[in-house]
């Protein structure tokens, strides 16, 4: 029993964001942390979570490690998700590892995508890259419409990612921000 007045505000929902310690992540937990319950996927080796959100380990190369995670959340919060914003990928500027560009980025958000067909998910957001599109001229405006031309392992793991949620994400709505 709680009384009207003194109980702590009620949350809106749960936001799910993967990558939650990184530079967008952390600012997209502080921005929606008071009004929502904020959790946050990330590795074991990762930054402590912020006060506004409770942090799960998960590697999301894993399919035991997407397993527990997802397995949690339905424990502790059931089985609805107001927002996903997937943040995680792999990146390398010396372009080492590329296979980690397959088994985090592109088979990652595949894991992500197949365990949230179990849940009600009222909008999953991916961030992709503007470097999926071919390069322009100084001064010429980029758009959506724009062709797509990755020149290298990053963004042409992007756009591969961004078809796989397209073949998997079901009945969710989907965002890609193109940052």
């Amino acid at each position: 029993f709680k009384f009207r007045g003194t109980m702590e505000k009620e949350k809106k929902g749960v936001i799910l964001v993967t990558g939650s310690c990184g530079r967008i992540g952390s600012a997209v937990v502080k921005k929606f942390g008071n009004d929502y319950n904020m959790v946050g996927f990330e590795l074991l080796k990762a930054f402590y979570a912020s006060a506004s959100e409770e942090l799960v380990p998960c590697d999301l190369s894993s399919e035991e490690s997407v397993h527990q995670a997802f397995t949690h959340i339905r424990n502790f919060y059931g089985n609805h998700i107001t927002a996903v914003v997937h943040l995680a990928a792999y990146y390398s500027f010396s372009q080492e590892h590329l296979e980690l560009y397959e088994k985090i980025t592109v088979e990652g958000t595949r894991r992500l995508l197949r365990y949230l067909q179990g849940f009600e998910v009222d909008q999953f957001i991916f961030s992709s890259t503007m470097l999926v599109h071919a390069p322009c001229q100084p001064g010429q405006k980029i758009n959506e419409d724009w062709p797509i031309q990755p020149k290298w392992a990053y963004p042409k793991s992007k756009v591969r990612t961004e078809k796989v949620i397209h073949d998997e994400r079901g009945k969710i709505p989907t965002v890609v921000l193109r940052i």
